[in-house]
């Protein structure tokens, strides 16, 4: 089976496209020649490389064609460096195609941490990002949806906690999508050094504050990909609730260290056809993942909702509800 078997309409997962991209944001590169390699996979793999659960994939009701990526991602002005919400340690929210907020606690700022897009993390630590994801899968290699993000980007965001670091307050991540005939295409980066502690608040929301137009879809693609120090914990909670005509695809993918612990807590509400793919890979002894999703769905709606958590390491251990 081939991509287009499934994929007719994502015409724009190209070479051009990645260069465009990476272009646009001015990237290294060692970051084209990822996108480079995305590509190729992308062009290789069928909408479900799992044959247990080919027949049940169904995409009937997503106009591809339609859609038109945004190219970049821009920031608005200084707004985009305002303060952080109450109660949150810090903030990054992306509106459509643009970074509309951006925000450290004096707390998360003392420590080193990192909660910012890719092209600002590039300009100001040149290195940070690749030290991270130097030789580091950190996406199903046969998923084709995971590519699609790897490759076409239009904005990265980059979660970055050093070691020893304990946050007492969450960081939050908020994207708001919805404007009809346009996708996002995202890509999110979660480090935890050795010994750190965090937790995340992913928020997915109607960018339109309920209006609906079913004549025209829109498209959140992206990923969450987790790197997990030894002994690290990290809880995510992520909420989907966007607007009953947009599409989602969100891979998440989760390297967990030594010792070092994880809890998912997902929860899908809104949205026409939503994808999602988490892959738990247990690497370091003692590693730990726990993990909750759940959906509430009605009409239309079309949830495909799919966890793999692989026990590499020993004493490794899992525990999953859907």
């Amino acid at each position: 089976m081939s991509p287009a078997d499934h994929l007719t309409g994502l015409d724009f997962v190209t070479e051009a496209t990645a260069r465009d991209r990476a272009a646009h944001a001015d990237e290294p590169a060692w970051l084209l020649a990822d996108r480079l390699d995305a590509v190729g996979r992308f062009e290789t793999l069928p909408a479900e490389p799992n044959r247990l659960f080919t027949t049940y994939l169904d995409l009937r009701q997503a106009r591809f064609g339609e859609l038109r990526p945004y190219p970049v991602v821009a920031y608005a002005g200084t707004a985009a460096d305002g303060g952080v919400p109450e109660g949150a340690g810090a903030f990054l929210h992306v509106r459509e195609d643009t970074v509309v907020g951006r925000a450290l606690s004096a707390e998360a700022r003392a420590a080193g941490v990192v909660v910012d897009t890719f092209a600002n993390v590039q300009r100001e630590r040149p290195d940070l990002l690749r030290e991270i994801l130097a030789d580091q899968a950190t996406l199903p290699a046969d998923d084709a949806f995971a590519q699609l993000a790897r490759a076409t980007y239009a904005v990265g965001a980059l979660v970055h906690v050093p070691a020893g670091v304990r946050l007492s307050q969450p960081i939050v991540v908020r994207w708001s999508v919805g404007s009809g005939g346009r996708a996002l295409v995202t890509r999110t980066v979660i480090h935890l050094g050795k010994g750190a502690q965090a937790r995340l608040l992913e928020e997915q929301r109607s960018s339109r504050e309920g209006q609906t137009n079913e004549a025209a879809q829109s498209l959140l693609s992206g990923t969450s990909e987790v790197i997990l120090g030894e002994g690290a914990t990290l809880e995510v909670a992520a909420e989907q609730d966007l607007s009953p005509d947009t599409i989602s695809f969100i891979t998440r993918q989760a390297s967990i260290g030594e010792a070092a612990s994880l809890t998912w807590a997902l929860a899908h509400v809104g949205g026409l056809l939503v994808r999602s793919r988490v892959d738990n890979l247990l690497i370091g002894r003692a590693g730990s993942v726990r993990q909750a999703e759940i959906g509430f769905g009605g009409g239309a709606q079309l949830f495909d909702l799919t966890s793999y958590t692989h026990h590499i390491g020993r004493d490794t251990t899992g525990d999953l509800l859907s």
